[in-house]
């Protein structure tokens, strides 16, 4: 399986799209979020990337913390790289994937991958293979 997960709630742009930090709120509602999905989430073999962005690294680290799992940076999950389906298309089928992102990205994989047009909130957790 592979979930697509966009990164919670982040601070306005100020300087720099780069460094925004997520927010107190944001914080909270991925903890929540990640310990209801841990419920339901039962691989013992997976993978975590996520974009180099600030907030996407701090969502992965939230996810980590919660799940006792390592992450990995993944450029291709940055701003500009639309090829989020390609990414996934060159998975190996021997575990489970968590990508951890941006939007527009996420909804557009889903699309193409599923046919599908589905909102991504922030914190939101998608299955798509």
């Amino acid at each position: 399986m592979i979930y697509l997960i966009r990164h919670g709630k982040s601070e306005d742009l100020i300087t720099s799209d780069y460094d925004r930090k997520l927010t107190l709120e944001g914080r909270k509602e991925l903890e929540d979020n990640f310990k209801e999905f841990k419920e339901k989430f039962k691989s013992d073999n997976f993978k975590v990337y996520c974009s180099p962005y600030t907030r996407a690294r701090q969502t992965a680290e939230i996810f980590s913390s919660i799940f006792d799992c390592d992450y990995e940076i993944l450029d291709q999950l940055s701003f500009g790289n639309s090829g989020y389906d390609k990414i996934i298309n060159i998975l190996d089928d021997d575990c489970d994937y968590i990508l951890i992102g941006h939007q527009p990205y996420i909804s557009d994989a889903i699309y193409k991958m599923t046919g599908r047009d589905v909102p991504v909130k922030r914190g939101s957790i998608h299955r798509v293979k």
